[in-house]
């Protein structure tokens, strides 16, 4: 005889992890008219459903749990745990949460050059938004080539007047070759702001 737990748990399974949603909401599996992530490296994959008055617990084809969420029953019919989402998605997501004096205060827990080249950076567009992606970007540098490479590369990106990220990307990945070398600045030309201008 089942428990009175067991029999409270609706089992469901889907055969093909194929929903037909956007793209965006690939890694949701739909139960009762809501829709609760999983993890994204499971689209396609066979998963189970339990739930319970009060839960949704999914699980992989080796009836491992890979999500669990409270159910729900009115509002926003996605349920989502962005640690389920892949990696670009959440990129994004933090990137559409950010504004330039969040970028600012970002650049600054790194450094003054840091900050400096975002600052001038968002200055430079005539629409600050237009700049968000590459100030995102930029600051991801951190994660991959430290605080000081970041705050060395802004510094030679600011020096030379040219803080796009490609310009940031190529000092902090060939910096110069001595501590001293100095950094020629772009010649003057009337298509070219002078730095001072974003001061």
């Amino acid at each position: 005889m089942l428990s009175s737990r067991t029999a409270r748990c609706l089992y469901h399974t889907l055969i093909n992890f194929e929903l037909g949603i956007s793209p965006d909401f690939a890694f949701h599996v739909e139960y009762k008219n809501f829709y609760y992530s999983v993890p994204f490296i499971l689209y396609r994959k066979k998963v189970t459903i339990r739930a319970t008055d009060t839960m949704v617990e999914i699980l992989d084809a080796g009836n491992n749990r890979v999500a669990l969420h409270q159910r729900k029953r009115t509002g926003n019919r996605y349920v989502t745990n962005e640690a389920h989402m892949p990696e670009r998605h959440r990129k994004q997501r933090e990137a559409d949460r950010r504004d330039g004096a969040s970028y600012r205060q970002w650049a600054m827990s790194i450094g003054k050059n840091t900050w400096t080249a975002i600052d001038m950076l968002l200055k430079s567009q005539h629409v600050e938004q237009v700049s968000y992606r590459s100030c995102m970007g930029i600051l991801q540098m951190e994660k991959k080539h430290g605080r000081s490479a970041l705050e060395d590369a802004c510094r030679n990106a600011v020096v030379a007047g040219d803080v796009r990220y490609a310009t940031i990307k190529r000092f902090i990945e060939n910096p110069p070759r001595s501590p001293g070398a100095r950094i020629v600045p772009l010649p003057r030309h009337e298509n070219l702001r002078d730095p001072s201008e974003f001061k």
